[in-house]
């Protein structure tokens, strides 16, 4: 079996890292893959995640003059703010739009049995064979629709967007063989809103053969910075947490904005001594952050939560918000401890509660145990029983 991978747009985002995972885990399974990708913002997500392309993707070009021009008109139409250095979104639409339209064209020769996409945009970029050919259509959601977070941040005269990503989405819905999600949560948000019945499959992991005994004394953060409230939730937290536990803020920070008003705040509630900023660590930093700290933090809630559960592969206790999918996994008061989002006071208790050595390691092993039966090879397993 032959399947294309599609994630659009390219950014270093957990939705990525997933389809970059399904790629080398397919082709592990027997059957040949290939991730189908934009162009623009390659080059940032083959520096962060290097180590998990497998083979040589189908990169969308770009579309001289009009990439650039219809990214400005999108932003201009939406108004929702580019971080600087970065387009919020990172959507070229021209080379989406006219490969999608020409689709039939460059796809024949490439003869692929079905199509994964993720998220609702990325069947934008074949679209002509998405809606009118006849291979296997699996679409993977991860996030609420791009309608409603279109209508939350553009401003009121946008309507117009609001209702045209909404269109589409619809379509790209009911064209698809298979509408997968990430977790229960987010198959109740679709249900309410499309009336539809969603597959769940939990993304996968890599857990250690092994448990790290000589856990460090710091407390460590993994995840895509794109907002202020994110960083100053951990922050005033660590100003509660009595002793000299640490924290480490890794992950990527599309807007510098955000990364220099953190750094502000460090200094401004004298934190510079407990708090370190690490920037698109790669993936042997990242699984040596996960296995040698005291527990793992997710300070917002997210439909599942990737960092989460790849801290628990590595046996290190979770510390997640309520509500959060990851729950649907892992036990509260068992793998970790889950918290009221907003509460720094309360995160900074569940903080201290694991600076205890011998109750990270014991909830840390128990997560380690737990994700034995998430690795990717139960999530392609389950993936290529509905694509076959």
């Amino acid at each position: 079996m032959k399947i294309a991978v599609v994630a659009l747009p390219a950014r270093v985002s957990g939705m990525f890292k997933i389809a970059l995972e399904e790629v080398r885990a397919i082709r592990v399974a027997g059957h040949e893959a290939r991730l189908i990708t934009q162009r623009k913002g390659w080059k940032r997500v083959l520096k962060a995640y290097a180590s998990l392309v497998c083979n040589q993707p189908i990169l969308l070009s770009e579309i001289p003059f009009f990439s650039s021009a219809t990214s400005r008109s999108l932003e201009t139409l939406t108004r929702i703010p580019s971080p600087q250095g970065s387009s919020q979104m990172d959507i070229d639409v021209a080379s989406i739009g006219v490969h999608g339209a020409f689709s039939r064209l460059w796809t024949h020769r490439l003869s692929f049995d079905a199509y994964v996409c993720h998220t609702a945009l990325s069947p934008l970029g074949i679209l002509f064979d998405y809606v009118v050919g006849s291979k296997k259509n699996v679409l993977y959601l991860h996030a609420d629709p791009i309608s409603y977070y279109v209508r939350t941040l553009s401003a009121s005269h946008s309507r117009f967007a609001s209702y045209l990503t909404g269109l589409s989405e619809r379509l790209f819905i009911l064209r698809a063989d298979k509408v997968v999600v990430n977790s229960n949560k987010l198959s109740q948000v679709l249900a309410r809103q499309f009336g539809i019945k969603c597959h769940v499959i939990y993304p996968g992991c890599h857990p250690s053969p092994s448990l790290e005994e000589n856990k460090g004394s710091y407390v460590c953060s993994v995840t895509r910075w794109d907002a202020d409230r994110t960083s100053d939730l951990l922050l005033s937290a660590m100003e509660r947490v009595r002793g000299e536990t640490k924290l480490i803020m890794a992950g990527n920070w599309p807007s510098l904005q955000v990364l220099q008003w953190v750094m502000r705040e460090i200094r401004r509630r004298k934190l510079t001594n407990r708090v370190t900023l690490e920037k698109d660590p790669d993936e042997r930093r990242l699984v040596e952050l996960y296995r040698k700290a005291t527990c793992f933090v997710l300070p917002v809630p997210a439909f599942v939560g990737l960092g989460a559960l790849e801290a628990a592969c590595q046996g290190t206790a979770i510390i997640v918000p309520k509500g959060s999918g990851v729950w649907e996994i892992f036990e509260d008061q068992r793998h970790g401890f889950a918290f009221q989002a907003n509460d720094p006071d309360e995160l900074a208790d569940k903080i201290e509660a694991l600076t205890n050595p011998e109750t990270s390691f014991q909830m840390g092993r128990a997560a380690w145990v737990k994700s034995q039966s998430f690795d990717w090879a139960a999530h392609t397993r389950r993936l290529l029983s509905l694509v076959s």
